[in-house]
C-alpha cells in the first residue's frame, strides 16, 4: 500500500499531529478525475500532467486534485491524466502508464502521493513535484514543458 502524503519517513506520532492540524485547517475538497482509461489517452497534446495518487491520501491529495481541475479547464491542449496507487486502481493505472510510456514513473513513485508529474509533448520528464504545491509552481512547470517542444 502506498505511503500516504510522502511522508514514509516520518514518525507515525508525527504523522497523526501533522494529519489532525491539516485536517482541522483545510476543508475537505472533491475528488477530481479517476484515473484514464488506457484507451483514453489522448496522442495529441503540447503537453501532459500525470499525477499519481492513492484513495487514501485525502488532505495532501485533496489540496492538490482542485488545482490541477482549475489549470485543466485553462490548458486545453495539456493532458491531465490521474494514476491511482492504491490495491483498487493500480492495475489500472500501471496498464495506462504503459500506453502512456511513463510505467518507469508510475513504479518510482507508487509508495508516494501526490507526486505530479509534468511531461512535454516528447514524453520526457519535465518536472517531479512531490507534494502539494501551490498554483504557480504548476503553472511554471507546465509553461517550460510546453516551451519546451
Amino acid at each position: 500500500m502506498a505511503h500516504l502524503c510522502s511522508l514514509k519517513k516520518l514518525s507515525q506520532k508525527a504523522f497523526a499531529v501533522f494529519a489532525l492540524a491539516a485536517a482541522t485547517a483545510l476543508p475537505l475538497t472533491p475528488v477530481w478525475a479517476e484515473p484514464t482509461p488506457a484507451k483514453k489517452v489522448d496522442a495529441n497534446y503540447d503537453a501532459r500532467v500525470v499525477m499519481v495518487y492513492d484513495r487514501e491520501c485525502s488532505v495532501w491529495c485533496g489540496q492538490v486534485k482542485p488545482i490541477l481541475s482549475d489549470l485543466q479547464s485553462e490548458y486545453k491542449k495539456v493532458e491531465f491524466v490521474s494514476l491511482d496507487t492504491s490495491k483498487e486502481g493500480l492495475s489500472g493505472s500501471k496498464s495506462t502508464a504503459k500506453t502512456m510510456g511513463i510505467s518507469k514513473f508510475l513504479a518510482e513513485n507508487v509508495d508516494y502521493a501526490p507526486v505530479i508529474g509534468v511531461f512535454s509533448s516528447k514524453g520526457k520528464l519535465i518536472k517531479e513535484l512531490v507534494g502539494p504545491k501551490k498554483k504557480e509552481i504548476y503553472l511554471a512547470a507546465i509553461s517550460q514543458a510546453l516551451s519546451s517542444k
